[in-house]
């Protein structure tokens, strides 16, 4: 059931287009109001590195009634997403492995080939559904430091199994032919169906740039594809989205002609939280 309530727009912003934007992240707060359709929905997403999950609804879901919960190899093994959040018209539930379980990675564990059911109960409806998660994937290319014409910047990986499509994110610098750094291009976060991307020759729009250094990652997923008007993949009460997020990739590279010897050191840059990349697909399947 749909209802078409006021709501603040900084709430919706905090959740619908919280997006790592730019060279920060940054929240602009707003006075003003919209209308917005707020439907009631379950959102999980389930990694290697643990498990989140969204429940939407106006009014908010009440905390205290709503319980998410992780289950696998049949009875014999559960977790319950035990850390709560409330915010205006929805809540988070997060859920981390224990650290004695891979020891040489604290908070991972490695579900590959395991079928994961997660169930969703709460005072606005329930939903469950189950999941496996995508496998092992490497980038081909760039190699590291490697340096691509604007015209073709194109980064391919392999296609790990049980990949339904993937998050893609990317962020440049540009810099003058003495290295010098001009600006900040900004943060770019989209979706693909394919194992291959191509950044838009038209992102890279400083007049002034030699060159560009910048950083490109991306996740495989599994489930539903994030666009508007989509079926879930959850049965019950509520419409239901189950992703499985796979180990993604990364790569450092160079953009247009760095002059010889003068390449810049690499910068540091990190992709989108996890809240970050459940935000961008609620944005694309609800289409606000």
């Amino acid at each position: 059931m749909h209802q078409s309530n006021v709501v603040n727009k900084a709430a919706v912003l905090l959740l619908m287009a919280g997006l790592f934007i730019g060279c920060s992240k940054t929240v602009t707060p707003t006075s003003t109001t919209t209308t917005v359709t707020t439907p009631k929905m379950a959102l999980g997403w389930i990694s290697n590195y643990g498990g989140q999950a969204i429940l939407l609804s106006d009014p908010a879901p009440d905390t205290a009634l709503s319980n998410v919960s992780l289950n696998w190899g049949g009875s014999k093994t559960s977790r319950t997403f035990q850390y709560k959040t409330y915010y205006s018209g929805y809540i988070v539930l997060e859920w981390e492995p224990d650290t004695t379980w891979f020891v040489s990675y604290p908070y991972y564990h490695d579900f590959s080939d395991t079928v994961l059911t997660v169930s969703f109960a709460s005072n606005i409806g329930n939903s469950q559904g189950s999941i496996q998660l995508p496998g092992a994937t490497y980038i081909i290319t760039p190699v590291y430091d490697d340096t691509l014409p604007i015209t073709a910047a194109t980064c391919i990986w392999s296609k790990p199994a049980r990949a339904d499509w993937y998050s893609v994110y990317y962020h440049f610098d540009a810099y003058d032919s003495l290295g010098n750094y001009l600006s900040c291009m900004g943060s770019k976060e989209t979706f693909t169906a394919d194992t291959t991307y191509t950044i838009p020759a038209s992102y890279f729009s400083n007049a002034g740039a030699i060159y560009y250094q910048g950083y490109f990652d991306y996740y495989p997923c599994s489930g539903p594809k994030p666009q508007a008007n989509i079926s879930g993949n959850m049965t019950g009460t509520i419409k239901g989205f189950l992703v499985g997020e796979g180990d993604g990739s990364w790569a450092y590279f160079y953009v247009d002609n760095p002059p010889k010897g003068i390449k810049t050191s690499t910068m540091k840059h990190e992709a989108p939280s996890r809240q970050e990349r459940m935000n961008k697909y609620l944005e694309a399947v609800t289409g606000q």
